[in-house]
């Protein structure tokens, strides 16, 4: 199975069915089955729907998230 990084900066990770979609300005950067996939980590801006989280979450695939200034601050 594999690990997947997302680096493109403003793209979006959605779902269809049981697949993964990246895609960036209306352009699908990966369509990938979940039952392919063991984690998924994210760098920068790259935004994930719901129902992406839902997805990875039902399938145990593990999800990291890290930005490039550190830890995202609230407030």
């Amino acid at each position: 199975m594999a690990n997947i990084y997302l680096t493109e900066q403003g793209s979006v990770v959605g779902k269809t069915g049981n697949r993964l979609i990246v895609r960036k300005d209306d352009v699908v950067l990966l369509d990938v089955p979940c039952d392919k996939i063991d984690s998924v980590l994210i760098f920068g801006n790259v935004q994930v729907t719901t129902q992406a989280v839902h997805e990875m979450f039902e399938h145990g695939i593990e999800l990291a998230m890290r930005y490039s200034g550190g830890i995202p601050r609230l407030g």
